[in-house]
């Protein structure tokens, strides 16, 4: 059952992510078109499907997962608005090819924190067993420990923060040094 659900997963991969004829293929779109898609993705979907979605365009376009070869500086990295008006940023700083600081949060339009919301952390973990901003430190302590976003297993609860976590890491590596 789960090897025909992810042949089915593979072969509508053109289609249910960009909406397009699999004659096309995700080479010819732009990162940024990839990004936004998977982003979206990641929103709408089950988990199981995100990880394969995730999965087969991070290989299919290179998506970098460690800071190897990036200068020494800082880089900053921002996702779209998510369904629920929620930018996922991340701040990382980098020495000798080494992520040595990270930040990481989910901000609404206007600014708040949801990392910083006290009330929607407490419900969070009611909900799922981990908090925002316990989730959110585990993934900043295992990229630190790892330096490879894809050595960094899913916080029980906080599966699809992993998920954002990645995208903004992955968005602030393509950026570049910030600021500019």
């Amino acid at each position: 059952m789960i090897i025909k659900s992810l042949i089915l997963v593979f072969s509508l991969l053109p289609v249910v992510i960009f909406g397009q004829s699999p004659k096309l293929p995700p080479k010819q779109l732009s990162l940024e078109t990839i990004m936004k898609k998977v982003e979206r993705y990641i929103e709408r979907h089950r988990v199981a499907d995100v990880k394969a979605v995730f999965d087969f365009y991070l290989q299919l376009v290179s998506l970098p997962t460690k800071p190897d070869d990036c200068a020494d500086g800082k880089y900053r990295g921002e996702s779209i608005y998510d369904d629920y008006k929620y930018k996922h940023v991340v701040d990382l700083t980098i020495k000798k090819g080494e992520i040595i600081k990270i930040f990481y949060d989910e901000v609404k339009k206007g600014g708040a924190s949801k990392r910083g919301d006290e009330k929607y952390c407490v419900e969070m973990k009611k909900m799922t067993g981990a908090s925002p901003a316990e989730a959110y430190k585990f993934y900043e302590d295992r990229l630190l420990q790892t330096q490879d976003l894809m050595k960094i297993d899913a916080l029980s609860g906080a599966t699809y923060s992993l998920y954002r976590f990645r995208t903004a890491v992955i968005r602030a590596i393509l950026n570049g040094l910030y600021p500019k």
